[in-house]
């Protein structure tokens, strides 16, 4: 009996720390995916401007040709 009392204290403590584990990794999970959202906002934000100054490029040229 008393050897089952210490299993099951011992499975108890690794479950626990199992669990605190999981928690870490879904917050760290949660971090790089807030993460990945603002910077694929500034890729977007970056496009939009690159557009943008290809077109005023593109514009200057044709009025440079004539």
């Amino acid at each position: 009996v008393e050897n089952e009392k210490n299993e099951g204290a011992t499975l108890k403590r690794e479950n626990q720390s199992l669990m605190e584990l999981c928690d870490s990794l879904e917050k760290a999970k949660q971090k790089i995916s807030h993460d990945l959202q603002v910077k694929e906002s500034q890729v977007n934000f970056q496009s939009g401007q690159l557009n943008s100054s290809k077109k005023q490029i593109e514009r200057l040229e044709q009025e440079l040709k004539r």
